[in-house]
């Protein structure tokens, strides 16, 4: 039951980040945060096994191996949802600059003048 609300509350809030505008250095402070806390449950759970099933229990799963497998929904969830983030990011700087190319070789004066240009 508890596994099942935190599934959701996970999947909105991955969809809230979708939907909003974020600053690059608040998400450089917050990633690194979550990969160290990631790695410090990754290695108790690898240390203490018996950890994850005990967990597990506690909020509503039967096993700790599918406990580990949510978590691993939520991380793949989260990685999709930075990595939609960035590359929509990376095609709107990309059509920026594609426009500011256009502009800056573009030359009205020379349409004008040019004799393959009159009709």
């Amino acid at each position: 039951m508890l596994i099942q609300v935190v599934l959701i509350a996970t999947v909105l809030v991955c969809a809230y980040y979708l939907v909003r505008s974020t600053a690059r250095d608040k998400n450089v402070a917050l990633r690194r945060l979550l990969l160290a806390l990631f790695v410090v449950v990754g290695i108790v759970s690898i240390i203490f096994p018996q950890i994850t099933t005990t967990v597990a229990q506690f909020v509503g799963v039967g096993r700790g191996t599918d406990l580990l497998l949510y978590m691993l929904i939520i991380s793949f969830l989260s990685y999709s949802v930075v990595s939609f983030r960035k590359m929509t990011a990376m095609e709107n700087r990309i059509t920026d600059l594609a426009r500011e190319v256009a502009l800056a070789t573009s030359d009205p004066a020379r349409k004008q003048h040019d004799p393959g240009t009159e009709a």
